[in-house]
């Protein structure tokens, strides 16, 4: 984490003395997030929240390094027949958090208006699962700590678009996960982050 911050910041002070403009602001909004290649998998709405620093070089292009606090992970369903008339339901959360570090580069097609890719990588903060059964009109819930189970550092690319309004725009993101979240899988279909993002955000 250490050697991040200082590569972004040296990457910051090399950018700045060839910008034209430069800003910073903060941004935040919805995610819509799920983990690829697990069975059931559906998309789990969340938030995510961040700050970034944009120099723009010309009127053609920028950059913009990130730092955004991203909730993620995967929802489902199931249902199981035991036997006997007794079958159990269960509503699964799988929530992962993540500091994510996007390194933008926003292409202005028009004046108010880029195409952003944002190599990043991502540090979790923590894994849980949240999973609720229900049988014949019981139920009972069980939280489980899954920090053991997953990788600590993910890797992905962004691809979205920016639309600016004076200081404020509003931005919609697909962060493409690229590394296997699990420790132990060999397989190959790895579980992977796969999050829909759309916000807005406020440009000092």
């Amino acid at each position: 984490m250490k050697k991040v911050i200082l590569i972004l910041a040296a990457a910051a002070l090399t950018v700045s003395a060839s910008a034209q403009d430069f800003s910073w602001g903060v941004k935040a909004g919805a995610n819509l997030a799920t983990v690829t290649n697990t069975d059931g998998a559906e998309l789990k709405p969340s938030i995510y929240l961040g700050a970034f620093a944009e120099w723009k070089f010309t009127d053609l292009i920028g950059f913009a390094p990130e730092l955004v606090y991203s909730r993620q992970g995967t929802s489902g369903s199931s249902s199981e027949d035991l036997g006997g008339g007794v079958t159990v339901d269960a509503k699964t959360k799988m929530r992962l958090n993540y500091l994510n570090v996007p390194l933008t580069v926003k292409f202005y097609v028009v004046d108010n208006l880029s195409i952003d890719v944002a190599p990043q990588v991502g540090f979790m903060l923590n894994a849980k699962a949240h999973v609720k059964a229900t049988s014949a009109g019981t139920s009972a819930t069980v939280n489980q700590d899954l920090g053991d189970q997953f990788n600590k550092i993910d890797f992905g690319v962004g691809l979205g678009a920016t639309y600016n309004i004076e200081k404020i725009f509003v931005q919609a993101r697909y962060n493409l996960g690229l590394a296997n979240l699990a420790k132990d899988y060999d397989g190959d279909d790895k579980p992977k982050n796969g999050v829909i993002q759309i916000g807005v955000g406020y440009r000092f």
